[in-house]
């Protein structure tokens, strides 16, 4: 926004091009567990077609680039699998998440998801000693990487030694983020 001199309309077209990465993403991620273009199809054009995801792709908003971050670190997760260990998919899907959390801070509530994710898909627990080692510790030294580097300049630092807090200063948590609400109340909201 910053860089394009406060234009809007750049950051609609990052959102215009966030919802396409989303829609191929979903296409690829569903080639890749059905094996079938018609339905891989089918899922991505659902969901391109959807009045939620059309109202938001145009809006100068982050929630699309989220979702694409998002949907790329789906994708990478998908295509590393117990049979195929290319590693790089690892790398590809943590630096995904990283930038999505960098980018908005809600990515964060959907990072365990990935990580259940990465868990179906590539069994780490099973095989030699030093393979159940190396798939735990890999991805999540890969995750805690992509988050230093991605997201500790995305203003979470500067918050931190700034307010003492990475959502920022306590007047703004308590309006956004609600601290005091106790957690049946807060998910109500939510």
């Amino acid at each position: 926004f910053l860089t394009t001199g406060r234009s809007e309309n750049a950051i609609q077209f990052v959102a215009l091009i966030s919802s396409w990465i989303t829609t191929f993403s979903v296409f690829g991620t569903g080639l890749l567990l059905v094996r079938r273009v018609f339905p891989a199809l089918a899922a991505a054009a659902i969901l391109g077609g959807t009045t939620n995801f059309m109202m938001i792709a145009v809006t100068p908003q982050l929630d699309m680039p989220t979702t694409a971050f998002f949907s790329m670190a789906l994708y990478g997760l998908c295509r590393f699998s117990r049979k195929n260990r290319e590693w790089r998919w690892i790398i590809f899907a943590a630096a995904a998440a990283g930038m999505g959390c960098g980018s908005k801070a809600t990515m964060l509530l959907l990072v365990p998801s990935l990580g259940l994710v990465y868990f179906v898909v590539s069994r780490p627990w099973q095989g030699p000693a030093k393979a159940v080692a190396y798939g735990f510790l890999f991805p999540f030294f890969s995750g805690v990487f992509a988050l230093a580097i991605f997201s500790l300049p995305a203003g979470y630092w500067e918050n931190w030694s700034r307010y003492g807090h990475i959502m920022g200063p306590e007047g703004w948590r308590e309006d956004h983020v609600m601290p005091d609400l106790p957690m049946p109340e807060l998910l109500e909201e939510g």
